[in-house]
């Protein structure tokens, strides 16, 4: 599979998704099950680090799939931040946040790293 998925931290507060280089739609969908199956394993609120420094696209028919995934995630998923996008990925993500995002009440973040994804999850946990 070219989507790992595991907790991120021993709490289990965070799940990271690591993507490597090409990945099918029907892997993300498999990703996004597994992820679902953690986060309604606990009963707080767990945040989502996608790493996405291993791929260089979005597959053709990825943003109504992601769309579907998210309307249909754990009530105790909270906020996702995505990690190393390229210029062609990042687009996507701010674009899926101009069109998907007021709808769905959730912006994705972007940060540079896992560890500035992290800082970023934990300053919005405190109330910043």
């Amino acid at each position: 599979m070219h989507i790992d998925v595991a907790w991120d931290n021993p709490e289990k507060t965070v799940v990271r998704w690591a993507f490597s280089s090409a990945w099918t739609l029907a892997e993300f969908q498999a990703a996004a099950d597994e992820s679902r199956r953690l986060v309604q394993s606990v009963p707080h609120a767990v945040d989502l680090i996608c790493d996405l420094d291993g791929t260089t696209y979005l597959p053709d028919g990825f943003l109504p799939l992601l769309v579907a995934t998210l309307e249909s995630s754990s009530p105790n998923r909270e906020l996702i931040v995505a990690v190393g996008a390229n210029r062609q990925v990042e687009a996507g993500i701010r674009a899926f946040n101009q069109v998907y995002g007021p709808y769905m009440r959730l912006t994705v973040l972007l940060a540079p790293t896992v560890s500035e994804a992290r800082a970023l999850i934990a300053q919005r946990r405190a109330g910043g």
